[in-house]
């Protein structure tokens, strides 16, 4: 059956394969580990239901999940010290699986903390060499952002990953050109939530000038590493303009969409413009916050590193046009966080622009209104794909306090340190964990130590950052006897 999918010539079908590579080897393994026979079978029958959403495709396949989930849990407790590359692989396919049946069911957050667990320490028995890091590849950018979000190093930012994808390291392995694009963007991606940290503890700090230095430096460094022609030379091989509606309002910006080669091309090009976003917006802060250290560096001037914030974020506007009524749910997924990553460029062009400290051209007031423009018509675009996947739609006012967060500014009040999903009554619950933080200013600290504030949050698929930011700062949200419960550690 799971051949089958890998074998198809419909355009809908070949979505899967924004997963990666890896999913072509699994064929391979079906008859010899149980884990991933069972996980496969429920991929197929979750696809099913997911084309046709029947009452009996869905109980097969909440059939076959039950029996995939024992033996995952099997798997595991028998795979210590090390996961094996086999555990990964069914997790993998659990998490496609879930994300199939549903992201509003938030089954697939549970494997995504899962796989981030399996893959930190890079060690895995068994690895299958020619697909692990295919595998890798396509699951650490979803720890990217919750370790920018959360205010954390990632997990992947260590000796064992940091060695491997160093572009001096790469000459002994063999790798095609676009194996080096995505090792190279890896390299610097897992480097991005230390950046920020390094950013925002210099931002607290600011007679530190080692702290200063420590972030100019590790910016300039990932700066540098991200300009490569290797990564301007794929996109250009990739890419090719579609014929694709412009709305009237961004007509005017955005000449025309973009297509891909391929689904997993696509997939390349959004996180590189993810970085692209992620590193103007370090930038930013780091010259706004620290003029002279930023001047006296190697980094391009705040005119350059705005019109290449802006660049990244237009490519991603044009991309976001090819999302049709009939893509998967795989792709919306995966393409959602780079566009969310892009509004928060238009937000920092319009702030550069007003805050010049000279009087505003017409010129000037033209591109604000410009940027205005594709701000709002980026995210109507992010809750476009949000709606579809049934999941609450962001506010603006919550999702700019969050970019300004990730881009080193310091945490929002209502961001927590930690997230993770668990199960409670039959149903899955996010809780989120404030270290010595006061959400909704409840409780008092005390003394003697760091205190953890736990509130579990029920229903999170409608569940929203402007309800939390609401709620964190006592202008309302969901009742908290309804939906948020607080335990204090």
């Amino acid at each position: 059956m799971f051949i089958d999918l890998l074998n198809t010539d419909c355009p809908q079908d070949l979505s899967l394969f924004c997963l990666g590579d890896w999913i072509v080897s699994i064929p391979s393994r079906i008859s010899s580990s149980p884990v991933v026979s069972i996980a496969a079978e429920f991929f197929v029958h979750s696809y099913n239901f997911h084309r046709d959403q029947s009452y009996s495709n869905r109980t097969k396949a909440l059939q076959t999940k039950g029996k995939a989930l024992k033996e995952l849990q099997l798997s595991l407790s028998e795979s210590q010290p090390h996961p094996t590359y086999n555990l990964i692989v069914a997790t993998k396919l659990h998490y496609s699986a879930e994300v199939l049946i549903g992201v509003d069911q938030m089954g697939y957050a549970v494997h995504a903390l899962g796989l981030l667990n399996l893959l930190k320490s890079g060690i895995v028995s068994g690895v299958d060499q020619e697909h692990f890091w295919n595998v890798v590849e396509s699951t650490y950018v979803d720890d990217i952002t919750m370790a920018v979000t959360a205010g954390r190093p990632s997990v992947y930012d260590h000796d064992f990953y940091l060695s491997a994808t160093h572009p001096d390291a790469l000459s002994v392995r063999s790798l095609t050109p676009t194996q080096r694009v995505k090792t190279i963007m890896m390299h610097c991606l897992i480097q991005c939530p230390r950046l920020i940290v390094a950013i925002r503890h210099a931002s607290r700090n600011p007679s530190d000038l080692v702290a200063i230095a420590t972030a100019v430096t590790l910016a300039d460094n990932l700066w540098k590493l991200s300009q490569q022609q290797l990564f301007a030379d794929f996109v250009d091989d990739c890419l090719f303009e579609s014929d694709d509606h412009i709305d009237d309002t961004v007509a005017d910006i955005i000449p025309s969409g973009i297509g891909f080669s391929s689904v997993q091309n696509m997939v390349t090009c959004t996180k590189y413009w993810m970085l692209q976003n992620l590193l103007c917006g370090c930038l930013d802060t780091l010259h706004r916050k620290f003029a002279h250290g930023f001047l006296c560096s190697n980094l391009p001037s705040p005119k350059n590193v705005h019109e290449m914030d802006t660049q990244a974020a237009k490519q991603l506007g044009r991309a976001v046009l090819g999302l049709g009524d009939k893509v998967s749910p795989l792709t919306l997924l995966r393409a959602h966080g780079p566009l969310s990553f892009s509004i928060g460029a238009w937000h920092r062009q319009v702030r550069y622009l007003r805050s010049s400290g000279q009087t505003q051209s017409l010129e000037d007031h033209t591109r604000i209104l410009a940027a205005t423009r594709m701000q709002k018509w980026i995210l109507n675009k992010c809750n476009s794909v949000l709606e579809r996947l049934h999941v609450s739609q962001a506010a603006e006012i919550a999702w700019i306090e969050a970019l300004d967060s990730m881009a080193g500014e310091e945490l929002a009040d209502w961001i927590p340190n930690k997230v993770s999903i668990d199960s409670e009554d039959g149903e899955i619950v996010m809780k989120l964990e404030y270290n010595d933080r006061r959400p909704n200013d409840v409780g008092s600290a005390q003394s003697g130590g760091e205190v953890t504030r736990t509130v579990t949050i029920r229903d999170p698929a409608n569940f929203g950052p402007q309800h939390l930011r609401d709620w964190v700062r006592g202008n309302g949200g969901l009742p908290a006897n309804e939906n948020i419960m607080i335990s204090y550690l």
